[in-house]
């Protein structure tokens, strides 16, 4: 039940995007893709600095959707929807397997996350390291830490290093790595 309203609103996302997006990078995207324009290194795009916080992990995955899709801003909101919809279905697994069977009432978590509330990290200005990212390594973090994955250890350091290396994580990056 929980997993056919996520779709629905992953479904509503597509459709917004579809409605709303536009073809071409706007505002800050210009700024935060300048080494990707520049043809800069994964180095460089997984160092740049946008403001006080790097991009990160996520901004290097963001400029493969990018290159692919011949610029097209509404491939990388899609690509932060899907996201979206990631970090919701961890969220509901990790509910899962700490308070046991998930239930009707439950409906508030892909809700939290996939709104159109939070339009303006998909369509305004669409850039996953600063939005939706960060939250899904949390999740991913928490979900492999319960778990009794053979190297989440392995798993948990790199999204630690991840998330505290962007600094949108820095807490959950010392947290994981105590």
């Amino acid at each position: 039940m929980l997993g056919a309203f996520a779709v629905v609103l992953s479904v509503n996302w597509v459709c917004a995007i579809g409605r709303f997006q536009v073809n071409i990078p706007v505002w800050d995207q210009w700024d935060f893709f300048t080494p990707l324009i520049e043809g800069k290194g994964l180095w460089a795009l997984f160092s740049h600095q946008h403001g006080p916080h790097r991009q990160g992990l996520g901004f290097v995955l963001s400029a493969g959707v990018m290159k692919i899709s011949n610029w097209d801003s509404r491939w990388e909101s899609v690509w932060i929807a899907s996201q979206t919809l990631v970090a919701a279905c961890l969220a509901l697994r990790l509910k899962h397997r700490l308070f046991g069977a998930l239930g009707l009432g439950d409906a508030w978590i892909p809700l939290l996350v996939m709104t159109l509330g939070q339009y303006q990290s998909v369509i305004t200005t669409p850039n996953a390291s600063h939005s939706v990212f960060p939250l899904l390594l949390i999740l991913l973090s928490a979900n492999v830490w319960i778990s009794g994955f053979a190297a989440r250890e392995a798993v948990i350091g790199v999204c630690a290093g991840a998330l505290a290396f962007t600094g949108f994580g820095i807490f959950c990056g010392i947290m994981f790595t105590l």
